[in-house]
């Protein structure tokens, strides 16, 4: 028996008006959140299944306080095997 299934999840989380002082002025520094995420499980066998995973999240953070670096966006891959006993 093969089951193969999969989804997407879109998360959006809207910023909050934060502000911080720098240099005697006031810079936002936060902004709306993104996420995204995609899977797919593979039964490898009736009692063990293969998930891959990719996230791709956009955080909140708009930059590094201390520094003024922007915040990138981060992705990441995994990768689940559940044996079913």
């Amino acid at each position: 028996m093969r089951q193969v299934s999969g989804g997407l999840l879109l998360t959006i989380r809207r910023k909050e008006q934060r502000t911080t002082p720098r240099a005697g002025t006031t810079t936002e520094f936060v902004r709306d959140e993104y996420g995204f995420e995609a899977f797919y499980n593979f039964a490898i066998t009736p009692w063990m299944q293969l998930t891959p995973d990719i996230q791709v999240i956009r955080p909140a953070q708009k930059e590094i306080i201390a520094t003024g670096k922007e915040v990138g966006t981060a992705t990441v891959l995994g990768f689940r095997l559940q044996l079913v006993l």
